[in-house]
């Protein structure tokens, strides 16, 4: 693996590690930013079909980001909840679809992520998105989904078939009331909390309502 660092202004340098840039199998390795100017750096990483997680690179907001090659990957940290943490550099990934082993994605205060698209991506167990720009975050139908941490400008809830999900997060939802919620489908995932959504929500759905696969009660003494 070949990882590097391009800086300045539209990139007209680079810097290599040590060991003539080379780190092998089993190895880990630091890249430092820098540029003075938070965005202006970017990481390239040749020979990155063995890596496995590239660690936290939140610092570096990244103003794009190619995972294409990290076919192996399994984690990406990209965002923060560090207080006074904000990213608007970071709008896209391409080719997040070829992490077919992705298990973990971190977005939070990503403010120009508009849609997160993991609906190619089967393993994936844990995504954070609080504070992020996501209006909408795209899931396999079924899968392994352990914890969802929605945004609060998220305005699409679309859950199917992930009844491995224990731990549903949308961000602020007792002080907004998931006010830029429009959709809620929500299919054999039982543990995603529908009828909360629905007593506080009901008239701001107006995208429409679908509900399968579920045992709850909205009204006492009423089951559906």
């Amino acid at each position: 693996m070949y990882p590097g660092v391009a800086y300045g202004d539209n990139k007209p340098a680079t810097r290599t590690l040590t060991n003539n840039g080379k780190v092998n199998a089993g190895e880990s390795c630091s890249i430092q930013a820098t540029s003075a100017v938070q965005g202006n750096d970017g990481i390239f990483i040749c020979g990155a079909s063995a890596l496995t997680d590239i660690g936290d690179i939140s610092v570096f907001r990244p103003y794009q980001i190619d995972v294409g090659a990290g076919i192996n990957l399994k984690r990406l940290i990209v965002g923060s909840n560090a207080a006074g943490y904000t990213n608007s550099n970071t709008d896209t990934f391409s080719n997040l679809y070829k992490c077919v082993l992705l298990e973990e994605i971190n977005i939070r205060n990503c403010t120009n992520v508009a849609t997160l698209d993991l609906s190619n991506n089967p393993l994936i167990k844990k995504v954070y998105a609080a504070g992020s720009g996501a209006t909408a975050i795209i899931f396999p139908n079924g899968g392994v989904l352990n914890t969802i941490e929605y945004s609060a400008v998220t305005g699409n809830i679309t859950i199917l078939n992930q009844k491995g999900l224990t731990n549903f997060i949308y961000e602020n939802s007792e002080n907004n009331n998931y006010s830029a919620l429009t959709k809620l489908w929500v299919e054999n995932t039982p543990n995603v909390p529908v009828v909360d959504i629905i007593n506080k929500h009901m008239s701001g759905l107006t995208s429409g309502i679908r509900l399968t696969g579920l045992d709850i009660n909205l009204y006492s003494g009423a089951s559906t």
